[in-house]
């Protein structure tokens, strides 16, 4: 079987790992493969097809002769075309091209995996607006299978229509370096609490940088990368500045560019051997990487829970960490007028740019879904209001104020946290991973192969896309962080020195 993979591109992150290591699974098989994306690449299996990455050059072909320019690359690499195309999130809303190539490709009586590890209509709102036009986004026939990272998208899909035989759960592979032995220059007393991410919005920044600053004295946060969006870059080197201002106890982007240590590397790997803990604020993930892999470098994670993340690990007894449900800080902290003022701007950009008509019913819903009792959770507010809590907390007399939701009760912030760095074990280990093994990836992407190959050509039907949207728009799943950016005040975007 010959097997076409198609992505936007492939530089670091999530999505070109899985590509990568799906690569090393069919070479052991013998497969024959090629990837295909809109950049250039140094994967030896790497062909570029222009018009396929997040901003399409001028000039850029209609869809069905880049479906073409793809079928023509894809068949000059393998010999012969591909008998399976493996696209990861085509809908995605970064090139609308891409969907429209895949809903060609159905049409034509292609066989299809459709890989979704993101979606636009799960706070991408500007994403969203680039591929609503669109009237063929999810195609389903039995030609195409569709690939979940996990339970609640594909309860969403399957609720929208799409036939569960048409889909799989396909959790993403985990690698399990060998042992290493702890740097002998790293003491209890000198924690390293490394985010192994790229410091987009939805990883909730500031969240960090608060942990950072309630952190015992010497602790030392990290995250990894900056945002490659210049959009995303704005905030991030907002948050890069605030820190910095007031002197709290993070570092942003430092992989390939600050070392964990003196006299140590600086690159990521040798980030995840100096760092005691791993530690996690994103709001939403479809994967959550990180959580499984704290576990495979045998670190102990602490963060925020993202429930129907680990609930797709406690199936298999795995607990990810010591987590968290909310941060909760005093409602009152926050003038009730400035709250909603935050709430109606956001939902109205939201809504804007969805294409959808805002009520003032939802706004109502909206803002008594974000109160508990007196209290916010700190992650649900936008980073301007984010920040003015930092600035109270940081005055001794709010310091312990901050409380801590988990599934064991509410906590102050600042007693939960020390104990959580002071404890250095692990909750699991690598060799509970078993389920998310290479092996049990090859064997369910076999699965998906084989069951393709056995399908006739029919009719292609489509889902009906607003219900995937509507699904995503529930009060209770409104989140700032997930929303339309506000504009960064100018006194957040002096370059740190």
């Amino acid at each position: 079987m010959r097997l076409a993979i198609v992505h936007y591109h492939l530089n670091i992150g999530g999505v070109t790992r899985v590509i990568e290591l799906t690569s090393d699974i069919l070479h052991t098989t013998q497969t024959p493969h090629v990837i295909l994306t809109g950049l250039t690449s140094s994967h030896p299996q790497h062909r570029q097809v222009l018009g396929l990455g997040y901003t399409p050059p001028p000039n850029t072909p209609p869809p069905a002769d880049l479906a073409n320019a793809l079928r023509h690359t894809a068949t000059t690499a393998l010999g012969a075309p591909p008998d399976v195309w493996h696209f990861h999130n085509h809908s995605l809303g970064k090139n609308p091209a891409l969907t429209a190539i895949v809903a060609h490709l159905a049409e034509m009586g292609e066989q299809l995996v459709l890989h979704l590890h993101d979606l636009a209509e799960n706070g991408r709102p500007a994403n969203h607006s680039v591929i609503s036009p669109c009237q063929k986004i999810y195609p389903f026939a039995p030609r195409i299978h569709y690939a979940f990272l996990n339970s609640r998208d594909r309860k969403i899909f399957t609720s929208a229509g799409l036939p569960e035989e048409n889909s799989s759960i396909l959790p993403n592979p985990i690698l399990i370096p060998p042992p290493v032995a702890p740097h002998r220059n790293l003491t209890p007393t000198h924690p390293i609490l490394f985010a192994p991410v790229r410091g987009i919005r939805r990883k909730n920044l500031g969240e960090l940088v608060l942990l950072a600053a309630l952190a015992p004295t010497r602790s030392q946060l990290a995250i990894s990368r900056a945002p490659l969006d210049p959009t995303a870059l704005a905030t991030h080197d907002a948050w890069q500045h605030f820190a910095h201002k007031h002197a709290i106890p993070i570092h942003f982007d430092v992989t390939d560019r600050l070392p964990p240590s003196p006299e140590t590397p600086a690159h990521f790997d040798s980030w995840v051997h100096h760092a005691t803990h791993f530690v996690t604020t994103s709001v939403e993930e479809g994967f959550g990487l990180p959580f499984l892999e704290a576990i495979a470098h045998r670190k102990p994670l602490i963060g925020r829970d993202i429930p129907h993340i680990t609930a797709e690990h406690s199936h298999f007894g795995i607990q990810g960490g010591q987590l968290y449900q909310k941060i909760l800080i005093p409602a009152d902290w926050i003038k009730p007028t400035t709250l909603a003022r935050h709430i109606t701007t956001t939902l109205k950009q939201n809504h804007l740019l969805l294409h959808r008509r805002l009520t003032p019913t939802h706004i109502g819903a909206v803002m008594e879904n974000l109160t508990h009792n007196g209290l916010l959770d700190f992650a649900n507010l936008p980073e301007t209001l984010q920040q003015s809590i930092i600035e109270k907390i940081l005055v001794t007399s709010n310091r312990h104020l901050p409380q801590v939701l988990t599934t064991s009760g509410t906590f102050l912030l600042t007693d939960w946290l020390t104990a959580a760095i002071a404890n250095t074990t692990p909750t699991a280990h690598p060799e509970q991973l078993t389920p998310y093994s290479t092996l049990a990836y090859q064997e369910k992407l076999t699965t998906i192969h084989h069951h393709l190959s056995q399908q006739p050509a029919t009719t292609i039907s489509y889902l009906h896309a607003p219900a995937i949207l509507t699904a995503h728009l529930t009060p209770s799943k409104f989140h700032f962080l997930l929303s339309a950016a506000e504009s960064i005040p100018q006194s957040l975007t002096t370059p740190t020195p």
